[in-house]
C-alpha cells in the first residue's frame, strides 16, 4: 500500500518548491511533493530560463567571436553554426536539475535524488 499521509506536503514542483521541499526533508524526511507535471523542475527550469539561458549564452559567443578582432584576435570572416549542437546543448540544461530526466525518482516520499538519497543514508549512518 502506498503511503498517503505525510507531515510536510509541498505543492508544486518548480524550482521553489523543490528547495522547500529539499529544506523540510534535511529536518524531517515524512514529506512528499504533489505536482501535476510528470516531471518536476518547473517552467523556469524545464522549458523557460535555463534552456533559453543556454541559446543565448551561445548567441554572445558568437557575437564575442565575431568581434574578437577589437580584442586584437582576428578569425576568419565566416563562421559555422551548428544548431544541433546548440539543441542539444539546451536540452541538457534541465538534465542537470537534480528532479528531471535521467536524475528522477519516483518520489515516494522524499525531494531528493536517488543519488541524493544514497548520499543521506551514507551521512546518517556515520
Amino acid at each position: 500500500m502506498e503511503k498517503t499521509h505525510f507531515k510536510t506536503i509541498i505543492i508544486g514542483g518548480g524550482s521553489a518548491g523543490y528547495a522547500a521541499a529539499r529544506t523540510a526533508c534535511e529536518t524531517d524526511p515524512d514529506c512528499a511533493v504533489i505536482d501535476s507535471s510528470p516531471e518536476l523542475g518547473g517552467l523556469c527550469i524545464l522549458r523557460g530560463c535555463m534552456p533559453s539561458k543556454t541559446l543565448i549564452y551561445s548567441a554572445e559567443v558568437l557575437h564575442h567571436i565575431k568581434h574578437s578582432a577589437s580584442f586584437g584576435l582576428p578569425v576568419f570572416p565566416e563562421i559555422e553554426v551548428d544548431m544541433q549542437v546548440i539543441k542539444k546543448r539546451k536540452n541538457a540544461s534541465s538534465l542537470n536539475f537534480p528532479t528531471t530526466g535521467k536524475n528522477n525518482s519516483k518520489m515516494a516520499n522524499s525531494p531528493y535524488s536517488e543519488t541524493e538519497q544514497n548520499s543521506l543514508e551514507k551521512k546518517k549512518s556515520n
